[in-house]
């Protein structure tokens, strides 16, 4: 078996054997989805642990365009925001942050990683938030594409005043 496939089977152990015998944390399946991304969606966080130690890059996309910590946050994974966001850009980490909300998970619980003169204006948060819910309504959609669709809709609003 591959580390992808004992990662995603949540089998710590043969994961932990792979790795020790020189399996690459990186690894890309189908889609692009590396063992951290499988690790992430299943909230398993001393999965996420272990390959983050022996290296895993939580700045990898897979083929939609997610990240680990997208993935670990559109299944509700809140627990582990902080060990995924790093590296992260303000853009994901407030993609990350709404899909956190829009699954119930208190907002206060989210860390907030820059200061407050760096945080984003209140008009992208409240338009990541409705691309969000909207996400949610309408399907799995790539983080880039809810974003521009909000983006359009935002200046079509604009130009109608």
């Amino acid at each position: 078996m591959t580390l992808l496939e004992v990662v995603t089977a949540g089998d710590r152990e043969a994961a932990r054997k792979l790795l020790d015998e020189g399996s690459f944390a990186d690894e890309g399946g189908p889609g692009g989805i590396t063992p951290l991304m499988a690790a992430a969606a299943r909230g398993d966080a001393e999965l996420v642990d272990l390959l983050l130690a022996r290296g895993a890059d939580p700045r990898l996309r897979d083929e939609a365009r997610d990240t680990a910590l997208l993935k670990a946050a559109a299944h509700g994974h809140g627990h582990l925001f902080t060990a995924l966001s790093k590296g992260a850009d303000d853009d994901e980490l407030d993609m990350a942050r709404a899909f956190l909300r829009t699954s119930g998970f208190d907002p206060a619980a989210v860390p907030v990683a820059l200061p407050p003169e760096q945080q984003p204006s209140k008009t992208k948060r409240a338009m990541v938030g409705a691309v969000a819910r909207a996400a949610s309504f309408f399907g799995d959609e790539v983080p880039e594409k809810r974003l521009e669709r909000a983006e359009r809709s935002e200046n079509r609003g604009q130009k109608k005043r």
